[in-house]
């Protein structure tokens, strides 16, 4: 008001004045443009992070390691920030890690509930992932139903490796939108029976090529089990026979945070003969099917996939976390190991198989949210939460 007084006062006078630009002006021009907000700092990582995405040169690992210093920024930067990289990423065609952003953003948030604004934050980025995932819903959904359908969509590189991590993201992002209370009824509807096509008509869906994408199996399942239960024995053993066979004939699984390059070198093979690679024993993804089975209450599928990966020499791995102090994979405090998870070798009937399956959420937040935070370290997930979203 000052500013509309004392512009009015000068042009009186015949002085020069100068344009105002209201709320209604500023916000389509920052929602274009939302560097801007950024001017006052001096962003050289945010910079670099850009550049990288402008070259084609970034994945999911840079893209999270740069996020975990948000949970200690002020939100209103974070909020700017998370718009600035997400927005690069989805100019850049890789919508998947702009929707991965947007679950950085809700990490934020959640880890400094005490904040002002954090709510505000944290609605604003589920809407915001919802967005992303619903955008890549429209681009694939038709191409779910057919493998060669969706293999010249995305028109891969190194199929055998690309086809199969392309169809997990989409599962994993399709998945969460598919059980996520924000969204609407006709959006969630639609994502859940895509993921449900995608999981019994895409054959790189039940094919991990490392513990990386174990995560990704845990939202699409979710997501499944709420549109055709019936689905998830079949897709289930498939994920099992595909990972003991990993470890039967070949070097097993490439673990939790193993770089692209080592992923395809442990699902390839060495390029030179004489360079070995050590079989890797545990598996995170060996837990997940199994938890997924218990939660579900399938007590013949769990244990033919006990059986089948014992047999195999693959042994799950788990690692439990406080995530008030470990913060979702943005800090490496609060979090136990369990090497080798011992579960029962037979279904006992109280949903209790593992040492893991008791207690309750301690973290006070949504089950999706834990469900949708869990993705982001990739190393764990919230035993409680799939229960309570399969109850």
């Amino acid at each position: 008001m000052q500013a509309q007084d004392y512009n009015a006062r000068v042009r009186r006078l015949g002085e020069p004045g100068f344009d105002l630009w209201d709320r209604d002006v500023l916000r389509p021009m920052l929602a274009a443009t939302p560097a801007c907000g950024l001017a006052a700092g001096s962003p050289g990582d945010l910079l670099a992070l850009l550049g990288q995405i402008d070259q084609q040169k970034t994945d999911y690992q840079i893209v999270e390691r740069y996020t975990r210093r948000w949970t200690g920024r002020p939100l209103r930067q974070v909020a700017i920030e998370s718009a600035v990289v997400a927005n690069r990423l989805r100019d850049s065609r890789r919508t998947d890690l702009a929707a991965t952003v947007a679950l950085a953003a809700l990490r934020a948030a959640v880890c400094q509930p005490a904040e002002p604004g954090s709510a505000e934050l944290a609605r604003s980025v589920r809407l915001l992932h919802a967005a992303y995932a619903t955008r890549l819903l429209d681009r694939y959904e038709d191409a779910a139903s057919s493998s060669m359908d969706l293999v010249r969509e995305i028109a891969p590189s190194f199929i055998h490796l690309t086809y199969p991590v392309f169809c997990l993201r989409l599962a994993e992002v399709w998945g969460l939108l598919g059980i996520a209370p924000d969204v609407d009824d006709v959006t969630a509807g639609r994502a859940r029976r895509a993921t449900t096509t995608l999981l019994k008509h895409q054959p790189g869906a039940a094919h991990p090529i490392s513990d990386n994408w174990a995560a990704s199996m845990i939202p699409a399942v979710l997501s499944l089990h709420a549109e055709d239960p019936s689905a998830l024995d079949n897709y289930l053993r498939a994920v099992t026979r595909w990972v003991a066979d990993a470890y039967d004939t070949g070097l097993g699984l490439a673990p939790v945070g193993a770089s692209p390059t080592e992923e395809a070198t442990h699902f390839l093979g060495p390029e030179l003969e004489h360079i070995e690679i050590a079989t890797s024993a545990t598996s995170y993804a060996a837990a997940v099917l199994l938890d997924l089975a218990v939660a579900a209450n399938l007590p013949e599928t769990y244990e033919f996939i006990l059986n089948e990966l014992l047999a195999a020499g693959a042994k799950p791995t788990f690692t439990v976390a406080d995530e008030t102090r470990a913060q979702w994979g943005a800090a490496r405090d609060g979090l136990t190991l369990i090497p080798v998870v011992r579960y029962s070798e037979s279904w006992t009937g109280s949903g209790r198989q593992a040492e893991h399956h008791v207690g309750d959420d301690t973290s006070g937040i949504a089950a999706w949210d834990a469900v949708a935070l869990s993705t982001l370290p990739r190393s764990r997930h919230p035993w409680w939460a799939l229960r309570q979203l399969m109850t």
